[in-house]
């Protein structure tokens, strides 16, 4: 084996005389892992399409509870009606509708002041939600 060493200044450094340490200096949105073979930086901004996901999870975390809170099942079907003030949330989860829908078994409807007003409400709640450092809140009417 041939043995290494490095020359600095007219003096002969062996590896047994090194101590060698990786180090990272923290990087906005990024985290650092490393071992002795591999550094590894992930960049952990989160983009508009992750925060689509994030909300669209949200919502259907929040409607299980619902119907968990209700006693029915999980497969049992209802009628969900949503509203906020803020529009371009409201926009997300109008995109995620379907997928929602399907997910986890409601009619997921936008609600206007009157969309669920001759029905019979089963829970009317409100969620708030901390989206891109706003507080939202979203209003959820069940229905019978």
């Amino acid at each position: 084996m041939q043995e290494k060493s490095l020359t600095v200044l007219g003096h002969t450094l062996s590896l047994d005389d090194l101590i060698i340490r990786r180090f990272s200096s923290k990087v906005d949105n990024s985290e650092t892992i490393w071992n002795d073979e591999c550094t590894l930086i992930l960049d952990t901004t989160v983009d508009a399409k992750q925060m689509s996901e994030w909300l669209m999870r949200q919502v259907v975390n929040h409607i299980q509870k619902i119907r968990k809170s209700l006693g029915l099942k999980s497969k049992e079907h209802i009628n969900v009606y949503f509203s906020m003030d803020h529009k371009d949330v409201s926009d997300l989860i109008g995109q995620w509708q379907q997928h929602i829908a399907h997910l986890v078994e409601v009619t997921l409807s936008a609600a206007d002041h009157t969309s669920h007003a001759n029905d019979n409400i089963r829970l009317d709640c409100t969620k708030s939600l901390k989206y891109q450092d706003e507080s939202i809140d979203i209003k959820f009417v069940v229905v019978a």
